[in-house]
C-alpha cells in the first residue's frame, strides 16, 4: 500500500506540474502579442514626445519668455536652464507617460491596468507640482531682485529670507498637490514664521527706543516734573 500510496502522489504532483506549466505557456503565448504591442507603442511615443518637446520650446521661445527672464535676472533661479526647455521636457514626458500607460494596457494583466491608472494620476500631480514650484521659485527671486534694488541698509539679508519663505510655501504646496502629507512641514513653517516676526517685533522696539532715547528720557522728565507739582 505504500509502494501504491507514493505512486498516486507523484502522479498528482506530475499532473499539477504539467497543468501549471501549461498555464504559465499559455499566458506567455497570451501576452507575447501585448509585448510586441506594447514595445512598438512606447517606441512610437518616445519619437512622438520628442517631436511635442520640439513644438512645445518652440512655442514658448516665439513668445520671448526667456529673454524677459534674463532681462529680470530670474534666469539663474531655474539653475541656468530655459523656461521653454522645462516646459517642453514636462510635455515630452507626459506624451511618453500616456504612451507607456496604453502599452500596458495591451498586455492585458489587472495589476498592470491598476498600476496604469495609478500612473497617469501621479504624472497629472507630478506635472503640475513642477510647475507651482517653477513658478515659486520665479516669484521668488523676482521679489529678491525688487527687494534688493532698494536703498535698506539689510536689503540683501531680507531679501534671501523673503526668497526662501516663497520657495519653501511653494515645495510645501508643491508636494501637497502630489499627494504627500506636509502637517509636519507646514507646523514647522507656522512656527519659525511666528518666531521671525517676534524677534522682529522685538527688534524694531529696540531700535525705536534707541532712536528716540533722548526723546524718551526727555519726556519722562517732563512727566516727573508735571506729577511732581
Amino acid at each position: 500500500m505504500a509502494v501504491d500510496f507514493l505512486q498516486e502522489y507523484l502522479r498528482q504532483v506530475g499532473a499539477n506540474l504539467v497543468s501549471a506549466t501549461t498555464n504559465i505557456v499559455s499566458d506567455v503565448i497570451r501576452v507575447i502579442p501585448g509585448l510586441i504591442g506594447a514595445a512598438v507603442l512606447l517606441t512610437v511615443g518616445v519619437f512622438i514626445g520628442k517631436y511635442v518637446k520640439k513644438f512645445v520650446t518652440g512655442v514658448i521661445q516665439s513668445t520671448k519668455a526667456d529673454d524677459w527672464l534674463r532681462e529680470k535676472k530670474l534666469h539663474d533661479a531655474l539653475g541656468n536652464r530655459e523656461l521653454s526647455s522645462i516646459f517642453g521636457s514636462f510635455a515630452k514626458w507626459y506624451v511618453i507617460v500616456i504612451f507607456l500607460a496604453q502599452s500596458l494596457d495591451l498586455i492585458q494583466m489587472r495589476v498592470l491596468r491598476s498600476f496604469t491608472e495609478f500612473l497617469i494620476s501621479f504624472i497629472n500631480s507630478l506635472i503640475a507640482a513642477m510647475i507651482i514650484l517653477v513658478g515659486g521659485l520665479l516669484l521668488a527671486r523676482y521679489v529678491r531682485n525688487v527687494v534688493e534694488s532698494t536703498e535698506y541698509q539689510y536689503k540683501k539679508t531680507i531679501a534671501v529670507v523673503i526668497e526662501v519663505m516663497i520657495i519653501y510655501v511653494s515645495a510645501v504646496i508643491s508636494l501637497q498637490t502630489v499627494g504627500i502629507n506636509t502637517k509636519i512641514l507646514t507646523d514647522a513653517f507656522i512656527v519659525g514664521f511666528s518666531a521671525m516676526v517676534f524677534g522682529l517685533a522685538i527688534l524694531a522696539g529696540l531700535v525705536f527706543v534707541l532712536a528716540f532715547r533722548k526723546d524718551i528720557v526727555q519726556l519722562a522728565n517732563d512727566l516727573r516734573k508735571e506729577v511732581g507739582k
